[in-house]
């Protein structure tokens, strides 16, 4: 697993990659804690979410980026 934060002038980006054939994919509970739950937790503060299959084909990538108000 590799996990990476990077910080810009405007926004926070949060990436997490894995071996894609170390994932399970179970079935939602319905309860929203999942990728779903994380994208609409992620949206009240105007950031986005996305998820899939990575660059090299081989390891799934999630990524949540969420604007900064600069200070």
């Amino acid at each position: 697993m590799e996990v990476d934060l990077l910080y810009q002038p405007d926004r926070v980006e949060l990436t997490v990659s894995n071996n894609a054939t170390d994932n399970v994919v179970a079935a939602s509970s319905g309860a929203h804690r999942g990728l779903r739950g994380i994208r609409e937790r992620v949206a009240l503060y105007g950031g986005d979410v996305t998820y899939g299959s990575g660059a090299d084909g081989t390891s799934w990538q999630t990524r949540v980026r969420v604007p900064v108000e600069a200070s």
